[in-house]
């Protein structure tokens, strides 16, 4: 009787209390809570649903919500403030059925398959050779490599025929000719080689095959 009394007491004036309820494993709690009331234009007034934990996180909250909405719908609120709401908690217990100690064991076994590497294509050597093609130079045309033994290589080309060096990195050419001062870089793509060319002043491509 005295417990009955003492919880509707707590209801009516905010005094917070733990009850035990009739059910067994239940426990009633009643708690204060901190809302945001609005007041609008209109006249009427309602209350968020987002609780806040204290009086001082309401205010923040109603003020910052107050000027989101206003920014949305001009002028409807007029004034925001924090409202103490008591609510009834209901914290069910659950008894907890006691776990026997149980090792696992358990071995994984992962088979990853790879694809076959691909060996990398061999790139012959160029020595012996001859590429006949063109080049995009103002003034110049046809184009003839001979490539020869000790990185000798020959140009012919539109106007004149020049020897010089070559040499080969894999499927990387570099061909240099009048000391230097002109070098052609190209790239060996089977039977064929193409790249570009300098000389200090102009930059052009070419391309030559067997």
């Amino acid at each position: 009787m005295w417990n009955r009394l003492y919880f509707m007491v707590s209801l009516f004036f905010g005094i917070a209390l733990n009850v035990p309820s009739a059910a067994m494993g239940q426990t009633v709690s009643t708690i204060t809570v901190w809302n945001a009331r609005f007041h609008y234009a209109d006249g009427h007034t309602e209350i968020s649903a987002k609780e806040y934990a204290t009086e001082s996180e309401a205010v923040a909250g109603a003020q910052k919500a107050m000027v989101l909405w206003n920014q949305a719908y001009p002028g409807e609120i007029v004034r925001a403030e924090p409202v103490a709401v008591q609510v009834k908690r209901v914290q069910l217990e659950v008894p907890k059925k006691p776990v026997e100690n149980v090792t696992y064991s358990q071995t994984v076994t992962t088979q990853v398959s790879y694809p076959p590497k691909t060996p990398a294509a061999k790139t012959t050597s160029l020595k012996g050779k001859t590429f006949q093609g063109s080049e995009t130079l103002q003034g110049y045309g046809q184009l003839t490599f001979r490539f020869q033994a000790n990185n000798i290589v020959e140009m012919f080309d539109a106007k004149e025929t020049v020897r010089g060096r070559w040499q080969q990195q894999g499927a990387n050419v570099t061909l240099r000719f009048w000391n230097g001062n002109v070098v052609y870089r190209g790239t060996i793509d089977g039977t064929a080689i193409s790249g570009t060319a300098f000389n200090g002043k102009s930059n052009w491509t070419w391309i030559v095959s067997r």
